[in-house]
């Protein structure tokens, strides 16, 4: 038996870019120098050996503290990914209402129509910034579509938290300069458009634009969400005492073992240093999964897609659905019978049924096993046979 390597446990194993190897390894380098100083001194100067029964304690206090850090990491990684797609299912959802339902017996409300689906856009890519705290509208994909859209106040220039009175109290910048919601400006645009199109149009369904405000009001629940996840980090205290106890575990580490392991102390503790401070470096990194890190969620890429699919929604205009539902390339019964619909039209609605009747007794012939293909195949060719025989 020959043992394969697989391609991409190397590559993972040899791949230093979206690591956290680059952001540890000086600190690597200073813990092992640390390490190797504790064993010249113990071997050169004075003993410094002591008993190891505190390992274990410690040890498993560290393990508990940090697996509760990695998972309540990797949750908040998980509920921002949900959270865009909520968003992305929910945009869907409202432009496709807009463009079908919305009436269009002019230009005007074709324009009016493209500009609420354009909000929907704007209020994807505002999101995106307000999450990094980029709180200004001069953004390159913001400012040609917000330019237009009413607001509720002059709109912040900079984040708050890195202007020069931050410095000194961050909290008080951002009193003097309070960030701008520009995500919830659009959600207020849209509740108004919302309303102006049923008020002109009074046929329209309420149900239907109930629909719309519901998925308004779906953004505005996405809306919380994130500045939940942005705004709630985990608890400093926490975070601190991990921190105390991580390195008073690893700086006494090497008095307790190097009695039994001697110079092998170095690379042993090396090794234990890398796995715990990377578990830590990526609990740090996956916390926040908003930013502009390699492993964060590729959020440009995100809102590209969604303007994507806007831009195709209204680049079509809404088809009848007999268009094709009676064309010639339509087979309503397949896999069964490859009648075409116009075929099937011809017929009386008696027969129509009769047909649908008698769908109910055969077999799925998609699910078939291996034998009952075989069998098929050979019957098939069996007929085949005997028709050139017959024919003969």
């Amino acid at each position: 038996m020959f043992f394969r390597c697989n391609s991409d446990e190397v590559a993972l194993f040899v791949r230093i870019r979206g690591t956290v190897i680059t952001r540890m390894y000086l600190v690597l380098l200073a813990y092992i120098l640390y390490v190797s100083a504790i064993l010249v001194l113990h071997h050169r100067v004075y003993p410094l050996g002591i008993f190891n029964n505190i390992i274990g304690v410690l040890g498993i206090i560290i393990s508990l503290l940090l697996g509760f850090r990695t998972n309540l990491a990797h949750s908040r990684y998980n509920e921002g990914r949900k959270v865009w797609s909520n968003l992305k299912t929910t945009i869907r959802s409202i432009a496709r209402t807009i463009w079908v339902f919305a009436p269009t017996n002019s230009t005007r409300d074709i324009v009016n129509k493209k500009s609420a689906i354009n909000l929907l856009d704007l209020f994807c890519y505002s999101l995106k910034h307000y999450v990094r705290e980029e709180y200004a509208d001069a953004e390159s994909d913001l400012q040609p579509m917000i330019q237009s859209v009413p607001k509720f106040e002059f709109h912040s220039k900079n984040n708050p938290k890195e202007s020069m009175l931050a410095k000194f109290d961050s909290a008080l910048a951002c009193q003097f300069n309070p960030p701008t919601n520009i995500p919830n400006e659009i959600i207020y645009q849209l509740t108004i458009y919302a309303r102006t199109t049923l008020a002109n149009n009074p046929s329209l369904s309420p149900a239907l634009w109930r629909s719309v405000n519901g998925g308004i009001t779906t953004l505005e629940s996405i809306l919380g969400e994130v500045e939940a996840l942005q705004r709630t980090p985990i608890p400093v205290c926490y975070s601190s005492h991990l921190s105390h106890a991580f390195w008073i575990y690893l700086l006494a580490m090497p008095f307790q073992i190097l009695l039994k392991l001697s110079w092998w102390t170095i690379p042993t503790l090396a090794f234990t240093f890398f796995a715990y401070q990377g578990c830590i470096s990526i609990s740090n990194e996956m916390e926040n999964p908003f930013g502009y890190d390699y492993n964060d969620l590729p959020l440009d890429d995100f809102c590209w897609t969604i303007r994507r699919e806007l831009q195709q929604i209204t680049a079509t205009v809404t088809p009848g659905f007999e268009s094709w539902t009676t064309s010639k390339t339509n087979l309503p019964l397949y896999p069964y019978d490859k009648i075409t619909a116009e075929e099937w039209c011809s017929k009386s609605l008696d027969e129509a049924r009769n047909m649908l009747f008698h769908l109910r007794y055969e077999a799925n012939p998609i699910k078939r096993t291996r034998k009952e293909w075989i069998s098929a195949a050979r019957k098939k060719d069996a007929k085949k046979l005997n028709e050139e025989i017959a024919h003969v």
